[in-house]
């Protein structure tokens, strides 16, 4: 059975989240102690030590997670620099790949596509790719790599994912394409920034720890529907 007080406390701290105005859950503890001593067992004006405020943190967190899933809360949140700047390499690598000017300098892959294929190719490369960048945003990668990054590890991926063998020539110049996308220029044209491409080894540790997580959501999960409540 779940305590009215905490549900109360974790929802305020919720919601305080949802509005833009989040509260540290050590001073949500504090005034809750403060409202309700007896929650923790103590008597008005007594001191709350830090042992009893790490308990009680936790209870609230676990409450706030237990709140969440009764919401059926889904956060779905768009990545627009990443997903802006993946879409415009892969229509860069169609174009190149429909190109008659400079056959020797395309990736190719193990069957022979027409340019009408080719054009669906893309469209379908490009709605799988979205899909990568969405479900990347629930692993640690967006803690590691930037926006650009990312979108060029996913491209990358995507690329592997469909079979392509690649031609170093042509990703030299999809590399020279991103740094042009990451480049910032003043009124006179002076870079005043700009970015190199990541690293091959890099752009696989991107589609590595994607690998990981579809894997990991094909295990049986091990853990509890809700998570332990207090006792």
């Amino acid at each position: 059975l779940l305590d009215k007080r905490v549900v109360a406390v974790a929802s305020l701290f919720l919601a305080g989240k949802i509005e833009d105005n989040p509260k540290k859950v050590g001073d949500v503890v504090k005034q809750f102690h403060a409202c309700s001593p007896d929650y923790f067992g103590h008597q008005a004006g007594q001191d709350l030590s830090p042992h009893d405020q790490t308990q009680v943190r936790d209870v609230i967190l676990q409450y706030e997670q237990l709140l969440l899933m009764e919401l059926e809360f889904d956060m779905i949140v768009e990545a627009p620099v990443a997903l802006n700047q993946m879409a415009l390499l892969l229509k860069y690598i169609g174009r190149i790949r429909q190109s008659e000017e400079e056959p020797s300098d395309v990736i190719h892959t193990l069957t022979n596509l027409g340019v009408s294929d080719l054009h669906k190719e893309t469209i379908d490369m490009l709605s799988v790719a979205k899909e990568f960048v969405k479900d990347s945003l629930l692993t640690t990668l967006w803690l590691q790599y930037d926006a650009p990054t990312i979108a060029i590890g996913i491209v990358w991926m995507t690329l592997k994912w469909y079979g392509y063998q690649f031609n170093m020539g042509l990703w030299g110049r999809v590399e020279a394409q991103y740094k042009e996308l990451n480049t910032k220029r003043d009124h006179s044209k002076q870079v005043l920034h700009s970015m190199e491409a990541p690293s091959v080894a890099t752009m696989e540790d991107v589609g590595e720890q994607m690998v990981n997580y579809y894997l990991d959501r094909r295990r049986p999960s091990t853990t509890p529907e809700y998570p332990p409540l207090p006792t």
